[in-house]
């Protein structure tokens, strides 16, 4: 086998490794449910002067299929975690309200029957809202009202992807290939360079911190002289890391290792050079869909491009930037 077809069958290998946990991984939407739940103490965090004696009436879901009562039980546990509040759990509110001969189902959408019932069975304050539930986004609004005053006391939209994703994707990338014709370190030719990359990320139910990909690049140079292009195969295995929401999860950035097939002459056919260095980079996605890249590194040894020649793959800076699309699996 040549180096080219078992450096893929390796890449191969490694994604189907890494696809497997997926296969057998829980639902889309039920570890999306599963963040956001985790997400209400945060939320609720730095709360003040709101009521203490509370429960969770009514959540209202489009989405066919979805269990809303056993979702409300869920989110009645995680703002107990809290700390901040003692929730009526949906079956003592509901024994309260039959005592009082008051239907929940009513309250939900009649704000002034619910302050009325809140009154009359000591429950201080409900929280309601409404959840939607998307491909791989999930997005919670969450109010809490309080019965005294009848005002909505708080009011928090809590947001969660689905952090066991596998995303496969293809782009455009652009690069530069310096040439040392004398193996001083010196850069005597630069070889532009275009191509294709064909991308894949996958992050696991429980890396809140971050998930992990791989490119596989293949890009070829221009050059005044048609002898000294170099064509290159690169696969980029990375660690993307999370920071949190807003800017922290549409900046990504990353690290891994690039390892480099190159070719040198424009009817090259195999590799005649093999090259590998750290990088680094950054993907900005404006959607999950959407990643916009620059990633760089550092050769740290020149690198002879064909035997016989005075070629040499210079030392120094690695630098590409492009943009890719995505779609999950």
């Amino acid at each position: 086998m040549n180096r080219p077809a078992r450096a893929a069958s390796i890449s191969l290998i490694l994604i189907l490794v890494l696809l497997v946990p997926a296969v057998f991984a829980s639902s889309p939407r039920e570890r999306m449910v599963a963040s956001l739940l985790a997400r209400v103490e945060e939320a609720l965090s730095g709360a003040e002067d709101v009521p203490s004696r509370v429960s969770v009436y009514g959540i209202e879901c489009a989405e066919p299929g979805f269990d809303v009562t056993s979702f409300q039980d869920r989110l009645s546990s995680a703002i107990i975690d809290t700390g901040m509040f003692r929730v009526v759990d949906r079956k003592s509110l509901a024994v309260l309200l039959e005592e009082q001969e008051l239907a929940l189902s009513g309250l939900v959408d009649d704000t002034g029957e619910m302050v009325q019932a809140g009154k009359l069975i000591g429950v201080q304050g409900f929280f309601f809202g409404t959840l939607e539930l998307g491909s791989d986004s999930a997005i919670l609004t969450l109010k809490l009202v309080d019965v005294e005053s009848g005002a909505i006391v708080l009011s928090r939209k809590i947001e969660a992807v689905d952090p066991a994703f596998v995303q496969l994707g293809g782009g455009v990338a652009y690069t530069f290939v310096p040439i040392d014709a004398g193996a001083d370190g010196s850069v005597d030719r630069v070889n532009h360079a275009v191509g294709f990359t064909a991308s894949y990320r996958q992050g696991f139910e429980r890396w809140t911190w971050g998930f992990v990909g791989a490119d596989l690049s293949f890009y070829r140079g221009f050059s005044e002289d048609p002898a000294s292009v170099v064509s290159c195969a690169a696969l980029l295995p990375r660690v993307y890391f999370r920071f949190g929401e807003g800017l922290g999860a549409i900046v990504t950035p990353w690290v891994g290792v690039a390892a480099e097939m190159l070719l040198y002459g424009v009817d090259a056919t195999e590799p005649t050079a093999l090259a590998a260095f750290p990088a680094l980079g950054v993907d900005i996605n404006p959607v999950r869909s959407i990643a916009v890249y620059v990633e760089g590194g550092w050769r740290f040894a020149d690198t002879l491009l064909k035997e016989g020649t005075d070629a040499w793959l210079a030392r120094g800076p690695v630098l590409m930037a492009g943009m890719k699309l995505y779609f999950g699996l």
